[in-house]
């Protein structure tokens, strides 16, 4: 199982959540920095992964909608299994 981990504690523009996103899931550098490009990356997941996501608590309060829509984007691959640390 492949194992990912995704830190958005430090993250205060939703590019830095995309980089971090980029970074940690190999996108390629044409990668849209977007939630729709999101959908297309982790539609492309086709090995169980793991993805811990440390700063859950500050993702969803300080990206509000955006935040939570971005974790359902992770859970919505069956091969993804998402574990949330604050």
């Amino acid at each position: 199982m492949r194992e990912i981990t995704l830190d958005f504690t430090d993250c205060a523009l939703r590019y830095e959540l995309h980089l971090e996103l980029r970074r940690a899931l190999g996108a390629p550098e044409w990668y849209g920095m977007n939630l729709d490009a999101l959908n297309d990356i982790v539609g492309e997941i086709g090995e169980p992964t793991k993805i811990t996501v440390l700063g859950a608590g500050h993702l969803r309060d300080f990206f509000g909608r955006y935040g939570e829509t971005l974790v359902k984007i992770l859970e919505s691959n069956g091969n993804i299994s998402v574990s949330e640390l604050s």
